[in-house]
């Protein structure tokens, strides 16, 4: 199955490898959904991406085992991290021909890991579930984020994914007011939608599925996220 979703347009043939690191201190927030989507879009640009699955409970890895060889291909890599090696060991196995490269991130990251990630990456895309207790969870973290000296120093550019969203939903509003309240204005929502779960099944992205009609409104949510990485990585590249 192909795409048709013409927005991911490529400038140039070629391109500096930029990591994207996709990170929550609180487990179960979409981390890999939104990481292995991200992968299977870049893929699809005709990026050269890698998918890091640094989380320990390694669904990127089950996802990278189902995908075939009918989609763009993503070059997997074991981030886990493994007793005797260095948390960042994975960078020493991640080909230098790759142009994106994408971070899913264990839940519960230490803060010095974290630092230590922040430091390497050029944005930070944070998942979260539109819940009380997941808005105060990510809430704290971006603070920690704002305080930590790997980002007072880079300036990464942060963007918050709402994950499984429902607008009629009392905590999507709850969601746009804390992360406003943090001057984050730009907010991507992806729908609830039993199609991720499908995707991760099968090993695809979203954007790997035809465009049909019970598939628009994701596709459309994707497509916005990858945009909006896509143009903050841009602007990096004319500073």
């Amino acid at each position: 199955m192909t795409s048709e979703v013409r927005v991911y347009q490529r400038e140039q043939l070629s391109a500096p490898c930029r990591r994207i690191l996709v990170a929550n201190a609180k487990g179960g927030s979409g981390k890999s959904t939104v990481s292995t989507n991200l992968a299977a879009a870049l893929a699809r640009m005709g990026y050269e991406t890698a998918l890091v699955d640094a989380d320990p409970q390694q669904t990127s890895t089950f996802w990278m085992n189902q995908r075939t060889a009918e989609y763009p291909v993503v070059f997997g890599v074991n981030g886990a991290p493994q007793s005797g090696r260095s948390t960042l060991d994975w960078m020493l196995r991640v080909p230098r021909t790759m142009e994106r490269v994408v971070i899913d991130s264990p839940g519960g990251i230490e803060p010095i890991r974290l630092g230590e990630l922040i430091e390497r990456v050029d944005i930070i895309v944070i998942p979260l579930l539109p819940s009380a207790i997941d808005i105060h969870a990510t809430t704290e973290f971006i603070k920690n984020i704002f305080l930590s000296g790997a980002y007072r120093n880079r300036g990464k550019e942060i963007v918050v994914v709402g994950n499984r969203v429902n607008r009629r939903n009392k905590y999507f509003h709850a969601l746009n007011r804390s992360l406003n309240a943090l001057k984050i204005s730009d907010i991507i929502h992806l729908p609830d939608s039993y199609v991720f779960l499908r995707c991760v099944d099968e090993g695809m992205g979203v954007i790997d599925l035809e465009r049909k009609p019970h598939n628009k409104e994701v596709m459309d949510a994707v497509s916005h996220l990858v945009q909006r990485v896509e143009q903050s990585l841009s602007e990096r590249n004319e500073h």
